[in-house]
């Protein structure tokens, strides 16, 4: 309901700015972080000045608006009423404070649970040509949810239908239209239905790929649900496809796919999906790395992290290779120059423990080792912030580490030398 009154309050924002006097500003100002606040008290009395001090109607339209705001927010829904009809009853008030009112009193109506009056009172905004269209769509879609809110899904599913197929309608809305069709569908165990919702969503001109992408998602979901996991598996890939250059949202769509053949019983397919992405990924980063493009790098090995967490649940934050990627990751962020970013990667590295349950001896050792360069880099990160104490003590601790790999030892010792 606040989401509501607020996107109606982003299209009287943008609309102009308001003539008035500092101190009905400095109380609407007032009001407005009180309201945040959640000092609704003291929001009233800012508002109850700004009353006073308003000069022109737009002043106490917008005044009344904030009046409206703080009663809703309170839930004191009758008053929210009270004040926002007032508004809209006034002469001289702009017809886009007069939108921003009715939204309002159809928020307060469904916070009311009176979701016909919120509808009707809907219908009016609607049904004003001269409404932004965004607006007008944004409500049809509340509109269309009142009805799932009391109970009769199939009717509010019909509404959806209506926006969705309105190419008058902003793309955004008729996209969201058909997906929470599709939802509600998917809630009822209507699979072929839920898969035609989002086939439409899926098929409206002018989407980018990441949008086309989570709709397929949705639909191998519905195959998932009636345990038809080849089929889910071909739409994921489809998805996979359209966010190929996206790092991070592949890696989603791949740990899915990697996940579906886990639920098989499929190690073998599982592992070989998880190993390709990888190898992908890795080639994507050198050739970043190549050019110095440390923040592409940086997306593609967290790709990979994230997919290897996904599949090796508990024990990939104790893997030498899920160990290996947090290092090289807070590596990346070293060379953007982002050292908080690094150390807390670093930190993440030193703070596993080797000889945990389930690690092998040779990983084990593995481990240590990463953990010895994590406490290296930590060292440089401390100097290249200009902690140049930190970093002694930093340095002297890790050369004092048992088996220290020589490499480590000469780098610290030159670091070192290079402070005192």
């Amino acid at each position: 309901m606040k989401k509501l009154f607020t996107l109606a309050a982003l299209a009287l924002v943008t609309t102009g700015a308001f003539a008035a006097s500092s101190a009905y500003e400095k109380a609407l100002q007032e009001a407005r972080d009180n309201d945040n606040a959640k000092n609704y008290l003291a929001a009233h009395k800012s508002l109850d000045t700004a009353l006073a001090a308003a000069k022109t109607p737009e002043e106490k339209a917008q005044a009344l608006l904030g009046v409206g705001r703080v009663y809703t927010d309170e839930k004191n829904f009758a008053k929210a009423h009270e004040a926002l009809q007032q508004l809209v009853a006034m002469k001289g008030a702009t017809k886009e404070q007069k939108w921003t009112a009715l939204s309002g009193i159809s928020g307060a109506f469904l916070g009311e649970k009176r979701f016909p009056e919120a509808r009707a009172t809907i219908a009016k905004l609607v049904s004003d040509p001269l409404a932004p269209a965004e607006l007008r769509g944004s409500l049809r879609l509340v509109s269309a949810e009142s009805y799932g809110s009391q109970g009769q899904p199939d009717v509010a599913c019909a509404e959806y239908a209506k926006i969705g197929e309105d190419a008058n309608v902003p793309l955004p809305i008729r996209w969201g239209a058909y997906k929470r069709a599709g939802d509600i569908s998917l809630s009822q165990s209507k699979w072929a239905q839920a898969r035609a919702d989002y086939d439409k969503a899926a098929r409206l001109p002018g989407l980018d790929g990441v949008a086309v992408a989570s709709i397929i998602g949705q639909i191998a979901e519905t195959y998932v649900s009636q345990n038809q996991l080849p089929q889910a598996r071909a739409e994921l890939t489809q998805a996979e496809q359209l966010v190929s250059s996206l790092p991070i949202q592949q890696a989603a769509v791949r740990l899915r796919i990697v996940q579906l053949y886990a639920q098989e019983n499929n190690a073998e397919e599982a592992l070989k999906s998880l190993n390709s992405f990888g190898s992908m990924m890795t080639l994507r980063a050198k050739e970043a790395l190549d050019k110095k493009d440390y923040a592409t790098a940086r997306e593609s090995f967290s790709a990979i992290l994230a997919l290897r967490n996904g599949y090796d649940a508990k024990g990939s934050n104790r893997s030498p290779q899920t160990i290996g990627l947090l290092l090289v990751i807070g590596q990346m962020y070293q060379f953007e120059g982002n050292y908080p970013k690094a150390k807390e990667m670093y930190y993440s590295v030193v703070a596993v423990n080797p000889e945990a349950n389930g690690i092998s001896k040779e990983d084990a050792v593995t481990i240590r080792t990463l953990q010895q360069s994590a406490r290296l880099d930590i060292a440089r990160a401390l100097v290249s912030q200009g902690n140049s104490a930190e970093a002694k003590k930093a340095y002297v601790a890790l050369l004092n580490t048992p088996d220290l790999y020589p490499a480590y030892k000469k780098g610290a010792e030159g670091d070192l030398a290079k402070l005192k």
